[in-house]
C-alpha cells in the first residue's frame, strides 16, 4: 500500500484508484469527435464520479503521437479557454470532488491551481521548465509524473524506466516537493514510433518501479497497442484494456487511468471480493 497526497486528501492505493479521463479536446485519439459543450462536459464528469471516479482528469491538449508535427500543439490560451471553465464549473457542482488537469504548460499549470486543480498530470515529468517546480513548491497538489522517452531509443525498458524514475524522483524531492504528492507514470504509449514492443515491456516489467515507494499508475485504457496486437479499433478495446489493467494491479500498478469508469469499477469490486472472502 502506498499514500499519495493530493492537496488535503491522503488516497491510499491499496485497493485501487480510478482516474476517470475527460477530454475537452476535439483533436484527442479516443473520444475527440465526441467534445461537446462546456455544460456537456462537466455533466459527463459528475457521471464520472457517479459511475466509480475517484478523480476526474480534464485534458484541452492533446498528446498523442506526432500531435506537435501535426499543427496540434495549442497556445496555453486556448488550453486555460477549453479546460479552466470545466475545473471550475466540476468544483462549484461537486466541491469536494478531485480534479486533475492533464497539461505540460506552465501557464496553465498555474490558472488550474488558481482554479482549485487537486493534481496536475505533465506527460515530460515537470522537468521541461524550471518554472514548473519553482511554481509548484508553493503549492500542495499532487503530482503525476510521467516517463516519456518519444525522442530517445530505449535498449532495455526494464533498466531504462527505472533509471529514470529513480532521477525523477530525486529532481522533483530536490526542489522541495514532498514525496508523498508524487504518483509515477511509466509513460505507455509515449514509445518512440509507437513501438508495439515497448509497451508490452513496460506492463511485463512496471514492477520495477514498487521498491521506490511511490503507487504507480497506469493508462493501457484504449491505447493504440490493442490496435497494434489484436487490430482493434478504438470502440472495441474495453475488454481487453479492463484484461491489462487487471494484470497491472497484480504487478503493483494500482492507479488506473481509463475511459470506461464503471466497467473498472466492476473489475476492482470483483478483485476486491475475491481478496476478502
Amino acid at each position: 500500500m502506498a499514500i499519495w497526497q493530493v492537496n488535503t486528501t491522503r488516497l491510499s492505493d491499496d485497493a485501487g484508484l480510478i482516474i476517470g479521463i475527460l477530454n475537452t479536446s476535439p483533436e484527442s485519439f479516443y473520444d475527440g469527435d465526441q467534445v461537446a459543450t462546456a455544460t456537456a462536459s462537466v455533466a459527463r464528469a459528475l457521471q464520472l464520479y457517479a459511475d466509480g471516479a475517484d478523480i476526474v482528469e480534464v485534458g484541452g491538449q492533446t498528446t498523442r503521437p506526432g500531435f506537435q508535427a501535426q499543427g496540434l500543439e495549442l497556445t496555453p490560451e486556448l488550453e486555460i479557454e477549453r479546460t479552466i471553465p470545466i475545473i471550475t464549473a466540476i468544483k462549484q457542482a461537486q466541491p469536494q470532488a478531485l480534479v486533475a488537469i492533464d497539461t505540460y504548460k506552465y501557464e496553465v499549470m498555474v490558472a488550474a491551481v488558481r482554479a482549485g486543480v487537486d493534481v496536475i498530470n505533465d506527460v515530460n515529468g515537470f522537468t521541461d521548465d524550471p518554472r514548473k517546480l519553482a511554481f509548484l513548491t508553493t503549492t500542495t497538489v499532487g503530482l503525476l509524473t510521467m516517463w516519456n522517452p518519444r525522442q530517445a531509443h530505449v535498449p532495455e525498458v526494464r533498466a531504462g524506466l527505472r533509471d529514470w524514475a529513480m532521477a525523477n524522483l530525486n529532481t522533483l524531492t530536490a526542489a522541495g516537493i514532498a514525496t508523498d504528492r508524487i504518483l509515477l507514470d511509466p509513460g505507455l504509449g509515449y514509445a518512440k514510433d509507437s513501438a508495439l514492443a515497448h509497451d508490452l515491456a513496460i506492463m511485463k516489467h512496471v514492477d520495477v518501479l514498487k521498491n521506490l515507494g511511490r503507487p504507480i499508475l497506469v493508462a493501457v485504457s484504449n491505447k493504440g497497442w490493442a490496435k497494434q496486437l489484436l487490430g482493434l479499433d478504438k470502440q472495441h478495446r474495453t475488454t481487453v484494456s479492463l484484461v491489462a489493467a487487471q494484470a497491472m494491479m497484480g504487478r503493483g500498478a494500482r492507479v488506473l487511468r481509463v475511459h470506461d469508469v464503471k466497467q473498472t469499477r466492476d473489475m476492482l469490486q470483483v478483485l476486491a471480493a475475491i481478496e476478502h472472502v
